[in-house]
């Protein structure tokens, strides 16, 4: 009997020296780097006593058994009429059917277990705020005949204590909680500062940068507008200085014509024996290399040139064979073509210059070639020029040295077509593209220098004399 009061006085001594323990242990930061903590909230409960020992048996007393333990943080209701007045919120909690916990956020660091007769919920606190909240821990507990007991306890705040001169690390940070929130005031104001600095600055370099590409663009397009007026400047030019060209060209032709008109008037027809007249600007010549008269322009410059080809009114037809343009064709008082066979013999005779005259809706020009030859029938009357001037444009060049073609004797550059054939008479062809002066008429009369796609409504050729 004295052993039973004795197992139960040591039980009840043991649960009243035990009992519900929270403590918060305030502490400075950490440092910097990692997860740095400001206090860690601890609670714990044990009901279980400790052993009695005799000589003869030993045992183990426990009253209570722990069913719960929750972990509350008292926070303001926000009323104004009672700014006292708080409401709790749970933050961490065990039971028998979570007996252990394990969670991290909202800046806690959480970890518990229960056990039959023992329950312990740590709480680390990162939050400066936290650090200094009122915190609440509740156990529930069921006694030997199975009722329930509720227990609560709050955190036990540690005073401000100075030991040998200096403050306790929770005094120091109870001190420097409102300089760090001012400083955390001061740097907040001073980041928006700077981010509204930041800000100003780029929209002026933003504008800035506008500006200045708006003025580049100005420059950019003045410069394009002067290269432009430039251009036009000199395509003017050049198109008024080919007009005054032409114009004194044909200044001199009709100065000529009417110094040959009183020569030939005053002299009749003693100066050339075998002439008979054509007109007031063409004669009919016979030269010894050839046994037929040709017919000759005596107002060029003083002396006479051969006329090669003239196409005037479309009087005849240009899309001759092979043995046609050898033989030559047409009328002296019309359209004709000399003949390759007189090209090749006239121009083995010594050196002679081309000279070709156009007009075109109403304008007039010429074109000169330094040197004109035509090789035999063995080479198919070859093309050889020499340098050009003049005002019509360089047409022929491209066709130095090409070989002549009829519809019946392919010689072009083009396997797929045959050019003379395609364009209705026979020349120089190489791929079919222009100069083409025996094309059909009114058509294909081209020199696109000066025709561009339209068809010359005249065109001559002749043949002047350098040297023997």
């Amino acid at each position: 009997m004295m052993e039973g009061s004795l197992h139960v006085i040591i039980a009840l001594c043991t649960s009243y020296c035990l009992g519900l323990d929270l403590t918060l242990d305030r502490d400075m930061p950490a440092g910097t780097g990692a997860q740095t903590s400001c206090g860690v909230l601890v609670c714990t409960e044990n009901t279980k006593t400790s052993r009695t020992n005799n000589d003869e048996t030993s045992s183990t007393v426990s009253l209570n058994t722990i069913s719960s333990m929750t972990v509350f943080k008292a926070v303001s209701s926000g009323s104004k009429e009672n700014v006292n007045n708080k409401r709790e919120i749970q933050i961490a909690s065990v039971t028998t059917r979570e007996p252990s916990i394990t969670r991290v956020g909202n800046g806690l660091k959480v970890a518990g277990s229960l056990e039959a007769e023992r329950a312990t919920i740590r709480v680390e606190l990162a939050q400066l705020e936290d650090c200094w909240s009122t915190f609440i821990c509740q156990v529930q507990e069921l006694d030997s005949h199975g009722r329930e007991t509720v227990r609560r306890a709050s955190q036990v705040h540690h005073p401000v204590q100075i030991q040998a001169g200096k403050l306790t690390s929770s005094a120091s940070l109870e001190l420097l909680a409102p300089i760090q929130q001012l400083l955390a005031q001061s740097m907040k104001g001073l980041e928006d500062r700077l981010e509204l600095l930041q800000k100003d600055l780029f929209a002026r370099i933003q504008s800035l940068e506008n500006r200045m590409e708006a003025k580049i663009g100005q420059l950019h397009n003045m410069e394009e507008n002067k290269t432009g007026q430039q251009m036009k400047f000199r395509d003017h030019s050049e198109s008024f200085k080919q007009r005054i060209d032409s114009k004194l060209f044909f200044k001199k032709r009709i100065e000529d014509k009417m110094d040959d008109s009183k020569v030939i008037q005053s002299n009749g027809k003693g100066i050339f024996p075998n002439v008979s007249q054509y007109s007031n600007r063409n004669k009919r010549i016979s030269i010894d290399i050839l046994d037929k008269p040709l017919l000759c322009d005596l107002d060029f410059h003083g002396g006479y040139v051969i006329i090669i080809q003239r196409r005037v009114n479309g009087s005849t037809d240009f899309n001759k064979n092979w043995f046609d343009y050898e033989q030559g064709f047409g009328s002296f008082d019309g359209d004709f073509w000399l003949g390759n066979h007189k090209l090749y013999t006239i121009t083995r005779s010594g050196t002679y210059e081309l000279r070709v005259e156009l007009e075109y809706n109403g304008q007039l020009a010429y074109a000169e070639y330094g040197r004109f030859s035509v090789s035999s029938k063995k080479d198919k009357y070859r093309l050889h020029i020499g340098s050009y001037r003049g005002t019509a444009g360089n047409s022929l060049q491209s066709y130095n040295g090409k070989r002549f073609s009829t519809k019946d004797s392919d010689n072009d550059g083009r396997n797929d077509t045959n050019c003379a054939e395609e364009h209705c008479g026979g020349w120089w062809f190489d791929r079919c593209c222009e100069p083409n002066l025996n094309g059909k008429w009114a058509t294909n009369l081209a020199w696109h220098t000066f025709t561009g796609p339209g068809s010359a409504s005249f065109t001559e050729m002749k043949l002047r004399l350098i040297s023997k």
